[in-house]
């Protein structure tokens, strides 16, 4: 009689499953992110401020600063983008 065959089972890393949703939405929609992450840092340090128990003022002034940052950077290339395209295109026409 053979002994039954012996069933490993496996699961996906959450970190991995992590990584892999947030290398895709700040791919796919980079702003929203930085958006969301300027949002959340002033909602953040306006809690901290009014309850004196909360900690965290710190993390949130670093997030409203990279977000912003990152708000700025894409929008620059989008407007950068846009302005290149309409050059090349009258260069084109002529």
């Amino acid at each position: 009689m053979q002994d039954a065959p012996h069933i490993v089972h496996r699961h996906l890393s959450a970190k991995a499953l992590a990584s892999l949703v947030l290398s895709t939405v700040f791919c796919l929609f980079p702003l929203i992110p930085s958006a969301a992450a300027v949002m959340l840092g002033l909602s953040a340090r306006r809690e901290i401020r009014a309850d004196r128990s909360l900690v965290g003022d710190g993390a949130a002034q670093v997030g409203v600063i990279l977000g912003a940052v990152g708000t700025v950077v894409w929008l620059s290339l989008i407007l950068a983008a846009m302005f290149f395209s309409d050059v090349a295109r009258s260069l084109a026409v002529g």
